[in-house]
């Protein structure tokens, strides 16, 4: 099993060096799309894009299987194919999903300014992770009103500070939520709270 994981990290790391190169290429100023050398690369990224995403998944499938023995799931947490600790980087995502949920609310519902926020939460982490933005994307940060939906953003901003995809920050984040189950997200339908007060 060791082996197989071995080579299925090894194979990751060479289709994604083979992906980069290829937007590398694609995103050059003197590439026309319209060429078919240029379509024939468009391609080849979509079919490396295709067989990044259904190793991933087969691996999330693995760990979420009920069959596989916990020494097999800790193996995939501690195997991610740069060394990652899976857990540890779910438990820091869910975490930033909270604060950026935390962060909006205060701003959309008590009318608080992200300045006084950070002021009065110095220790947030999302703060280290909002420093590190481009201009416009700390711009749109500091206005929680254009954030859009919660999550979603929440993951881009993830997905940009650990240069994967942010389907990547969600296998993570459902992993550690299935590690520890403390974690997972309590929610109550609108039926269930009408049934406990009428009750």
């Amino acid at each position: 099993m060791f082996d197989q994981r071995a080579n299925e990290n090894q194979a990751l790391r060479a289709w994604r060096a083979q992906h980069e190169q290829i937007e590398r290429i694609l995103s050059g100023s003197n590439c026309n799309l319209a060429l078919p050398r240029a379509r024939q690369l468009i391609r080849q990224r979509q079919h490396l894009e295709l067989k990044i995403a259904e190793l991933e998944r087969k691996r999330a499938r693995e760990f979420a299987t009920p069959t596989g023995s916990k020494d097999q799931k800790q193996s995939f947490l501690e195997s991610s194919e740069d060394g990652r600790d899976l857990l540890k980087d779910g438990e820091r995502c869910d975490k930033i999903i909270k604060q950026c949920r935390k962060i909006r609310n205060m701003v959309r519902g008590h009318g608080h300014t992200m300045s006084e926020l950070r002021g009065h939460f110095p220790d947030l982490e999302v703060w280290k992770l909002a420093d590190d933005l481009s201009e416009d994307d700390r711009d749109v940060f500091n206005h929680p009103n254009r954030w859009g939906p919660l999550v979603g953003y929440a993951k881009s901003l993830l997905s940009k500070d650990y240069g994967v995809k942010e389907a990547t920050i969600g296998n993570w984040i459902r992993a550690y939520r299935r590690a520890n189950p403390s974690a997972r997200v309590k929610r109550t339908t609108s039926k269930g709270a009408l049934g406990s007060a009428t009750s």
